[in-house]
């Protein structure tokens, strides 16, 4: 069956860490290493793999009570930088764990407080982007 991307969750360290709108960013980029020897006789490059890079994790949220990121956020802010495993979930129909991704090292390198705007019925959200050093898939 299909995976549906719309029911997910997001655990630090194995601990709810709230309820987010939108998560984006899990990709990873392999580099190419391109060379050639001097006494070939090819006319293309051998290919190598060189590098993995992985792009920054950004978690969109509709401002709550919930002060869990914010506080991590904190916390790096007066020099605690404190790296941890972030795992994002997608949960099936019936709410069980369909697919999941580990992220290794992880720790907030952005926030942005919500937009406000007082002819707006919208809601507030705000958006924390984290670094990390890899993804696996558990699941």
């Amino acid at each position: 069956m299909p995976t549906k991307a719309f029911r997910f969750k997001l655990e630090i360290e194995g601990l709810e860490a709230g309820s987010f709108a939108e998560i984006s960013g899990l990709d990873a980029t392999f580099d190419v290493i391109e060379h050639r020897n001097g006494d070939d006789t090819l006319i293309t490059p051998h290919k190598d793999p060189g590098l993995i890079k992985y792009g920054n994790i950004t978690l969109k949220a509709v401002v709550t009570d919930s002060m869990v990121l914010y506080e991590w956020l904190d916390d790096i802010r007066e020099g605690n930088v404190s790296k941890k495993t972030v795992t994002i979930t997608i949960l099936d129909d019936t709410g069980a764990d369909d697919a999941s991704w580990q992220l290794r090292d992880a720790w907030p390198v952005k926030y942005t407080a919500a937009s406000l705007n007082s002819t707006s019925s919208e809601l507030a959200f705000e958006t924390i982007e984290m670094a990390h050093i890899g993804i696996t898939r558990e699941s």
